[in-house]
């Protein structure tokens, strides 16, 4: 619409890369909001080292969660 902005790297450079790795990574649709969520945070500088650290964590589980069930 005229008149209006757009943030296109909030709508489509953040999130595409990761929901194509979820893709390949076979990430089930209702867990995707969950796996961009620890992603999000594992790259967010203004996030304290604890936050990150703690994310990272999070997605280690969910990987290896993922990697069991998928055997």
């Amino acid at each position: 619409r005229a008149g209006t902005t757009a943030d296109l790297v909030e709508a489509f450079a953040r999130p595409v890369p990761t929901l194509v790795i979820c893709e390949l990574l076979g990430v089930p649709y209702a867990d995707r909001g969950r796996f961009l969520g620890l992603v999000e945070v594992i790259f967010d500088q203004a996030a304290d080292a604890g936050a990150r650290d703690e994310a990272y964590a999070g997605l280690l589980r969910y990987v290896g969660e993922l990697v069991l069930a998928k055997r």
